[in-house]
């Protein structure tokens, strides 16, 4: 790894290999210090700080979100920072209005916490969960959708949809599946947990496709400070929708066109300078607008791709190949690892001196196929992938 790198430093353990970005993030020293900034403010005049800065703060970090998303005004009203993908997920879908008996969709490899989400609301509310079942590996987009589109000719009334799934590191057509789940009657959450900093997204082309809401972390891929994420839904719903800790903003005017973002900015006494350090972390990472995105895209794929062909041929002909289409690609790529117990494989790497996730499609569930995931950031470097390689082609969990 190289621990200092376009202008930032890292404070990664160089005695491993960190290819495991994804789960969690990692957070530049200089992104350490910006927060190290505001909680100096803060505690200076805790008072003064919460009640008269903070809500100017947190609308120039939400101006710089809503650029980097590509939200025109209109759609970025709908925007509120939230502790996590999963707490926005939870505020989501248990305040989702659905009748007994009603269908929600989900994908083969969905995030076990967000599958987790949707089966607890759908026994206390008597909904049926189904999931699209495609190949794996999947040869083309074409057999995803029509995986997709099959499910939904059943009535489906909601689509919870991974933009990157976490299993199998597959960014997913929301272009092309947005307009799919209109056609069909069914109303869209994208699960957005990988996607800022990975995908580019285009917030306002996505609104004008039909999108409800999308739920995005910003620990992951933007490298702020863990416990910041980002909830946005279309106009219809803000004023329906309240944040799981109900507080201050509670009782301003019903209709108020402030009161989805004063509710959740307030939730209570916490920590917001991981929302603060957004704009720092942004202009650190060169990542200020979609276009932004899509050329550091461009440029990860150029090493994940005969990164995962290189990784094909370390495990051998026992395992699958290619697992998604090039296309589909984004900061990671997984491989799926034969015959293989997940904890075993993830200690096997952890004593080789490599941080790197083996997840299964399913997890509490045995036999079940698993995938080793490789994640791609600044600080790694192409040693950091022979290592990876070497282990790879000596692994034997048999």
């Amino acid at each position: 790894m190289k621990l200092e790198t376009a202008g930032l430093h890292w404070r990664l353990d160089g005695n491993q290999v960190f290819l495991n970005h994804g789960s969690f993030g990692a957070v530049p020293l200089e992104v350490e210090q910006e927060r190290r900034r505001w909680l100096d403010q803060l505690e200076l005049d805790p008072v003064g700080f919460l009640v008269e800065q903070l809500p100017e703060a947190l609308g120039q970090a939400r101006s710089a979100l809503a650029q980097f998303l590509g939200a025109a005004p209109a759609e970025a009203q709908g925007l509120a920072f939230v502790p996590s993908t999963t707490y926005g997920l939870n505020e989501l879908i248990s305040q989702w209005q659905l009748p007994e008996g009603s269908r929600v969709l989900l994908g083969m490899d969905a995030y076990n916490a967000t599958a987790n989400i949707v089966e607890f609301w759908a026994e206390q509310r008597g909904w049926q969960v189904l999931r699209a079942q495609w190949p794996l590996p999947l040869s083309c987009c074409s057999e995803l959708l029509e995986a997709y589109r099959s499910e939904l000719r059943k009535g489906v009334a909601l689509w919870v949809i991974d933009h990157i799934t976490s299993p199998t590191a597959m960014g997913q057509p929301l272009e092309q599946l947005i307009p799919m789940a209109r056609a069909h009657g069914a109303a869209v959450i994208v699960d957005g947990a990988h996607g800022p900093g990975s995908l580019p997204i285009h917030l306002t082309s996505l609104a004008g496709l039909g999108l409800d809401a999308y739920v995005g972390n910003l620990h992951k891929w933007l490298c702020c400070p863990k416990g910041s994420a980002f909830l946005w839904v279309r106009e219809a719903l803000r004023q329906q929708l309240r944040p799981l800790v109900i507080s201050h903003g509670a009782n301003a005017p019903v209709g108020s066109e402030g009161r989805f973002r004063l509710e959740h900015d307030w939730l209570g006494t916490n920590d917001p300078s991981g929302y603060l350090c957004l704009p720092k972390a942004l202009a650190l990472l060169g990542l200020a607008t979609p276009s932004d995105q899509e050329k550091q895209l461009k440029q990860r794929r150029q090493v994940l791709l005969p990164a995962r062909e290189a990784l094909l041929e370390a495990l051998g002909s026992a395992n699958a190949g290619a697992l998604v289409p090039e296309g589909q690609v984004a900061s990671m790529v997984a491989v799926e690892l034969a015959n293989c117990d997940p904890e075993v494989a993830y200690k096997y790497f952890r004593n080789a001196g490599i941080q790197i996730p083996v997840i299964p499609l399913r997890p509490h569930r045995k036999p079940e196929r698993c995938f080793l995931r490789l994640s791609w950031f600044n600080y790694n470097t192409l040693s950091d992938l022979e290592l990876l390689l070497k282990a790879c082609s000596c692994l034997n969990l048999r």
